[in-house]
């Protein structure tokens, strides 16, 4: 039987080996008796509150993968090609004029949103406590605090701009400590409390094979306790160059409350079946509104189901839930276009343009941007 074991973090790779007593030399048993005055870095996690108000039926297993590689290739560029209609948004959405039509509206939501795949949005909420968690080990283990915890907040909050109603808001951002890791996937972690509240970022600009890609994460989490956690934050997710969509290319805003029991998410972009989807919910019904290039003529649509089976329900079953938006819906602007027409539902300024997320993102991350953050580091 195994006694004890040593295990060693590798950040980079983002790997706990753990090695068995027995094929250890002796100093490891020393080295574990050494004393440690490392602290815990106590950062709330932001995947539980936000699982708690997600239907559970939402996440169960829907059968179908979102976007791996391919997986929609044929539809790609029929999506893209369709983005540059300009009078393609409507202010007032419609329903559908069948329940299968209805249905495949939340089945599209579910296979892209919230499966297997790079725009998984619950998954990539736990990247980030996965992340966080590594660096709390490294903290906990270190034989002093790093002393970018005791730091004082730097505020990055106009690095970092998303669509608004009308003009453009900035993503609020505080970073005490920041760990850049360059090589295979660049690596960029950044944490910081202010106040109350933490702000966390992990961004890669590189896919694990080394190709270009560009995935980030900038995540608030308020409240004092898991009963009124807040969690507010942006996601980017884009493959490929600039120029190209081979793969998914989005912007999503998700807000979860604890204490209310809702969730809403916004998000736009390509390759995620929608060229803008905006759902809200209270734990009783799921409210989704949508528009596609490709399906239903462009036309914004909305549906109304059941929480507890995704079952359909009456539109007036979610009018609250629709009236209560309260997050952009975001739209989307494809290379080459210059103008929206006037039947969006606000201005342009509340749309993405999909040429410009590496830069206005992953390229901000890569960059200086946040080099006035002080570096993680641990003895």
């Amino acid at each position: 039987m195994i006694k004890s074991c040593c295990a060693f973090l590798l950040p980079i790779l983002n790997i706990t080996v753990i090695v068995s007593m027995a094929t250890l030399p002796a100093g490891c048993a020393k080295e574990k008796k050494s004393s440690s005055s490392g602290v815990s870095i106590g950062a709330p996690q932001a995947y539980p509150p936000t699982k708690k108000v997600t239907p559970d039926q939402l996440t169960a297993s829907s059968g179908t993968s979102s976007l791996t590689e391919n997986t929609f290739a044929s539809t790609m560029s029929a999506d893209v090609a369709s983005l540059l209609v300009v009078d393609r948004f409507r202010t007032t959405p419609q329903e559908p004029s069948t329940d299968a039509a209805k249905n495949a509206l939340m089945s599209e939501v579910k296979a892209r949103l919230f499966s297997d795949g790079p725009t998984n949005l619950l998954k990539l909420i736990k990247n980030v406590d996965t992340r966080m968690a590594e660096y709390d080990t490294r903290s906990s283990g270190s034989k002093s605090a790093p002393s970018c915890l005791s730091s004082t907040p730097v505020d990055l909050s106009t690095v970092f701009t998303v669509p608004a109603l009308s003009g453009t808001t900035t993503i609020p951002l505080f970073g005490q400590c920041r760990e850049t890791v360059a090589g295979a996937t660049n690596l960029t972690l950044i944490f910081g409390k202010k106040d109350n509240d933490w702000y966390l970022l992990d961004g890669t600009t590189k896919g694990s094979s080394g190709t270009e890609t560009c995935i980030a994460s900038m995540v608030k989490v308020s409240g004092t306790t898991d009963a009124e956690r807040i969690v507010d934050g942006y996601m980017v997710v884009t493959g490929g160059k600039s120029d190209n969509f081979e793969q998914s290319t989005t912007l999503m805003h998700f807000y979860a409350d604890v204490a209310t029991g809702t969730l809403e998410f916004s998000a736009a972009g390509s390759g995620i079946g929608f060229d803008q989807v905006h759902s809200r919910t209270d734990g009783d019904f799921v409210y989704v509104q949508a528009q596609d290039s490709v399906a239903n003529s462009g036309v914004l649509v909305h549906a109304c189901f059941k929480a507890s089976d995704l079952t359909l329900a009456s539109i007036s079953d979610c009018s609250t839930l629709q009236s209560s938006l309260a997050l952009v819906s975001l739209g989307t602007i494809a290379a080459g276009t210059t103008s929206l027409g006037s039947a969006i539902p606000a201005t342009s300024a509340n749309n993405v343009n999909l040429t410009t997320l590496i830069s206005n993102y992953c390229g901000k991350i890569s960059g200086t941007s946040l080099d006035s953050v002080p570096l993680f580091s641990t003895n």
